[in-house]
């Protein structure tokens, strides 16, 4: 808005120029004098930008307090622009600009800044939630550049351009994520002329409970469930592993208004070639015949962050005593994520209905039958489900 007002006053000035028909009227337009200026409350090291006219005259200018400028830089007809000095006053006062044999002072009044914190506002009811948005609020914030959190003698920062709202009494921004729970963090604000200041007051990092398997594909009524090793019993698979290197492991979170458990199989260890997992299918079997090429199978995977070669394996999928080859399963890396791989089956040149009995009778095998898988792997959700709609 004010950049808007500089034009237009320049505009004014200029208008004023062309209207001149008379060596009087010449001679007075060429007279020094300050239209506006902006920034009109200022730090040490800001730019302040003056709009008027014979600019090209100005030698000095004099801030609140009587200290003088003379880093002057001539941007156009009209304008100027003045590095504040130090030692400028907090009352506000005319800005003074002296030129040959002149002086003027403008009419709008300057001071210097004064920051000062008064509080924190959560959008989040729990408070400092992680990827929730916060705002300090407090007095002359204008020329905050950044915030840092500081954690652990570590300075976690938001920059300029991550700085959704920035006024004189409002700096709003997302909290970071990089935090774990239990940390506490004091704040820091720096201003745009490397100025900084501590905010005395800590906060408590609020870490809410995520879904870690967000990125994957959702379980409905239609998914056929092979094993997501929830149960040690022979027809969850769990007890099954052929593989060595695998571990059952469980977690449980829980909160007023959550709770969650699961059972996934981690390779703590680089696995021994053969079968990765085999599930003996006892009562989770399919409602009528199901037609394997109007399925996809999926897999829920987590890749351990500097975990290498997963991507490299290649091996066979037993899907009820049907074998079928698969290269390239796994991606190299999920980033630590939980995400879903999947194929269809009749990308796999196979078809005809899923057998879910034994030749005996008794059960049908499904499972992952190859080399070894790299330490640093979670599988969970072995499952088909029918291919979406075109």
């Amino acid at each position: 808005m004010k950049q808007i007002i500089n034009k237009l006053a320049i505009l004014f000035l200029a208008l004023g120029s062309c209207c001149a028909c008379s060596n009087d009227d010449e001679e007075q337009n060429a007279r020094l004098s300050v239209v506006d200026f902006y920034p009109s409350i200022v730090m040490e090291g800001i730019n302040l930008t003056v709009v008027g006219t014979d600019v090209k005259s100005v030698k000095e200018v004099v801030f609140p307090s009587g200290v003088i400028a003379t880093d002057i830089t001539v941007k156009d007809e009209y304008s100027f622009e003045v590095t504040v000095p130090a030692g400028v006053s907090e009352e506000a006062a005319p800005l003074i600009v002296r030129g040959e044999g002149e002086e003027v002072s403008s009419r709008q009044t300057i001071r210097r800044a004064k920051p000062a914190f008064n509080s924190f506002l959560f959008t989040d009811k729990k408070g400092a939630a992680i990827n929730t948005k916060m705002s300090i609020l407090g007095k002359d914030l204008l020329f905050v550049d950044a915030v840092a959190f500081m954690v652990n003698g570590e300075k976690r920062m938001v920059d300029n351009k991550h700085l959704l709202r920035k006024s004189n009494d409002d700096i709003k921004f997302i909290i970071p994520d990089n935090f774990e729970k239990g940390d506490v963090v004091s704040l820091q604000l720096i201003f745009k002329n490397g100025e900084t200041m501590d905010l005395d007051e800590k906060i408590d990092i609020v870490i809410p409970w995520q879904n870690p398997f967000a990125l994957c594909d959702p379980i409905t009524d239609e998914t056929f469930m092979i094993t997501d090793f929830e149960h040690e019993d022979p027809a969850n698979g769990v007890s099954d592993i052929k593989a060595s290197g695998f571990v059952a492991v469980h977690e449980e979170q829980s909160e007023d208004d959550f709770f969650w458990n699961n059972t996934y199989i981690y390779t703590a260890e680089d696995t021994g070639s053969g079968d990765l997992f085999i599930c003996h299918v006892h009562g989770n079997r399919p409602d009528g015949d199901l037609k394997m090429n109007e399925y996809e199978i999926k897999l829920d995977v987590r890749i351990d962050e500097g975990t290498f070669g997963a991507s490299l394996w290649a091996g066979h999928f037993d899907l009820g005593w049907t074998w079928c080859w698969i290269g390239n399963f796994f991606p190299e890396s999920t980033d630590g994520k939980w995400i879903t791989v999947k194929c269809k089956v009749k990308d796999l040149g196979i078809g005809g209905d899923f057998d879910t009995g034994h030749p005996m009778g008794q059960w049908a095998l499904s499972g992952l039958i190859g080399p070894s898988l790299p330490a640093g792997i979670s599988l969970d959700n072995f499952r088909m489900d029918p291919l979406p709609e075109d």
